[in-house]
């Protein structure tokens, strides 16, 4: 009841769709530090080999 009534603009908050959004969003987000944090890993690796 109380989402469908931010849906319809009767009540502040986000909507279904910009929540989905944001779900979606803060979970690539942590998919991206992952890789992020794997990349430098990898990098820090290939360094301490190379010297």
């Amino acid at each position: 009841m109380g989402q469908e009534l931010i849906d319809t603009g009767q009540k502040p908050g986000l909507s279904s769709i910009e929540s989905a959004d944001l779900a979606a969003a803060r979970r690539r987000i942590a998919e991206l530090e992952t890789e992020l944090a794997i990349a430098r890993r990898s990098t820090e690796l290939l360094k301490s080999v190379a010297a």
